[in-house]
């Protein structure tokens, strides 16, 4: 970028950037920070204060930075960074935020595996095998810390959601397993190494209190006076929120948005699957309304890969068929540096992703990271698998994560990269990179369908995952601004998408979780294309896609309306 940068904003960044990594070590290593701190972040109220003052401070400086003059393109991403992250730790300070989290101990596991899935590869593997160690043999104190604000919250009279109990609970039930599980993968290239033993013996010493942590999470806070089916954000912090991350209008629009993009993927879905039906033993002889599309696209997802072996290589298929479609056909750029391999998932993933982007970490030097799946055939329909390749891998989130590794893997504080993990949105509340990830990745899989990628049984599952992104940023509204409970959101979902009701019952937990994170999907699609409309009406012909693309990369995890329509970026 040829920009003079403002020094001082930089020293405000970089002062952040040590304060943020030093407090969220877990964070610092999963961005490929090979000098990560060899502990668990601490999850007290104490250190949210703590942490909160040091951000009011950044809060300040920034503002005088701001007032002392007009700040160059880069500087005004970097700046909206600081004050977007820095902000909500003031915030999630000021709403006692530790006090009622539960969220401490899955995400200490969950960042471990990402840890151990990189340890056997990575340059220095022997380093981070050390770092786990020592985390998982901290892994008592965490709970002990985590009990103690959850204790002191309760006896604040702060209310706690049965949702998130529930699931937390069942995620430490599974906990020894896990651990055991990270270990294996850590050390798999290692096994003579001396760290093994005792991380293995560590993994032992923390299941106990674990154990207990989830008896006590059922028995006692679970059944006790603060527990409540929903505890929702509310609408002023809603509002807030959207305003402050992702510079979204009021709610109601948001809504009305929702609801005719709905609309518009039953109705394609009916369309599509009219064509589809005469290719299928048993489909309605005539495709009229939705219920009907439904009974058409569930024939369609019967078909398997016969083995994990095969599932594996169908993906590796649908990677390189879209590679080589973005390259014939110019609709994405795809550098020759950017193969995404395809790996096998840890058991351990199956309660999360059966495909997943493990990014190439933005600090990890060339390691490109990979696409990992579970090698269970039950897991993948074919008719979902090519637009999960896209999705998860090229053109979306791996070639993303490693232009973002490209572009920025050697600044010195990359600040709009703080909070990337989705780990990190579920244990802070927070989902400020998340419109842009996921955006970006929604976008992808719309602009290989307009090209011609998929086949018209995909358009058609693309078009029920267009409904179920709808639906999901609706009911994520209602159970946080309209006092919705589980019961109607799993009701709403099932009826607007057909889903299973199990699965709709799970959906109604996660957003009873992680407000706003539903609308990332279809909110940062359509953010972009909001951009990509002005982009063409100012260019004309001199609109260049690709261009408009690359810039979007090159910006980082920020709001697509952040970028303006004529490259000032206001």
């Amino acid at each position: 970028m040829n920009e003079d940068r403002n020094p001082a904003l930089a020293s405000l960044a970089t002062e952040l950037w040590d304060t943020w990594m030093e407090a969220e070590p877990e964070e610092a290593t999963t961005l490929g920070l090979v000098s990560a701190a060899p502990r668990l972040r601490d999850p007290s109220c104490e250190a949210e204060a703590a942490m909160a003052r040091r951000c009011e401070g950044f809060l300040r400086s920034l503002d005088a930075i701001e007032a002392a003059g007009e700040l160059g393109v880069e500087d005004r991403l970097d700046a909206w960074a600081v004050r977007a992250h820095a902000g909500e730790r003031v915030h999630a300070a000021a709403r006692a935020h530790a006090a009622t989290s539960l969220e401490a101990l899955p995400y200490a596991i969950m960042m471990l595996a990402h840890a151990a899935a990189h340890a056997a590869a990575h340059a220095h593997a022997a380093h981070a095998r050390r770092v786990i160690g020592a985390r998982i043999a901290a892994l008592p104190e965490l709970v002990s810390a985590a009990r103690r604000s959850l204790a002191s919250g309760l006896a604040e009279g702060r209310p706690v959601s049965i949702s998130v109990l529930a699931v937390v609970a069942a995620q430490l039930d599974a906990a020894g397993g896990d651990l055991r599980a990270i270990v294996a993968t850590a050390f798999e290239s290692a096994p003579e190494d001396p760290e093994r033993r005792g991380a293995a013996e560590a993994v032992e010493r923390a299941a106990v209190p674990i154990a207990a942590l989830a008896d006590y999470l059922r028995t006692s806070v679970a059944k006790g006076p603060r527990a409540a089916d929903v505890v929702p954000l509310g609408e002023a912090e809603y509002d807030r929120r959207l305003a402050a991350w992702w510079r979204l209008p009021d709610r109601s629009a948001l809504a009305k948005r929702a609801r005719a993009e709905l609309e518009r993927a039953r109705h394609d879905m009916i369309v599509l699957a009219a064509e589809v039906a005469p290719k299928l033993p048993g489909a309605p002889s005539r495709v009229a309304t939705f219920a009907d599309a439904k009974v058409v696209l569930d024939l369609t997802m019967v078909a398997r890969e016969p083995s994990g072996e095969a599932v594996l290589a169908a993906y590796e298929r649908e990677i390189e068929r879209a590679t080589a479609f973005c390259r014939e056909h110019g609709t994405f750029a795809i550098p020759e540096v950017c193969h995404c391999a395809v790996v096998r998932s840890p058991e351990l993933w199956r309660r999360f992703s059966p495909c997943t982007n493990w990014p190439a970490p933005l600090l990890g030097g060339e390691e490109p990271g990979a696409c990992a799946v579970l090698a269970d055939p039950a897991l993948h329909p074919r008719i979902n698998m090519p637009g999960l390749a896209v999705h998860e891998a090229v053109p979306g989130h791996f070639l993303q994560s490693r232009a973002w590794q490209l572009r920025f893997g050697r600044e010195r504080a990359p600040v709009r990269f703080l909070g990337v993990p989705d780990e990190c949105g579920v244990v802070s509340g927070t989902w400020i990179p998340h419109f842009s990830i996921e955006g970006w990745a929604v976008f992808a899989e719309a602009r290989m369908e307009e090209a011609g990628f998929f086949e018209v049984e995909h358009r058609m599952f693309a078009a029920f995952c267009r409904a179920i992104h709808a639906a999901r940023g609706l009911a994520d509204m209602g159970v946080h601004t309209e006092g919705w409970t589980r019961e109607k959101t799993g009701a709403f979902l099932a009826e607007s998408t057909g889903m299973p009701v199990g699965m709709c019952t799970a959906q109604a937990v996660r957003y009873a979780r992680s407000g706003l994170q539903a609308w990332g999907y279809m909110l940062g699609k359509l953010a972009i294309e909001d951009l990509q409309r002005s982009e063409k009406a100012r260019l004309g012909a001199g609109y260049d896609e690709l261009a408009f693309q690359a810039r979007l990369l090159d910006a980082g995890p920020v709001p697509p309306a952040l970028l303006g329509v004529d490259g000032s970026r206001p």
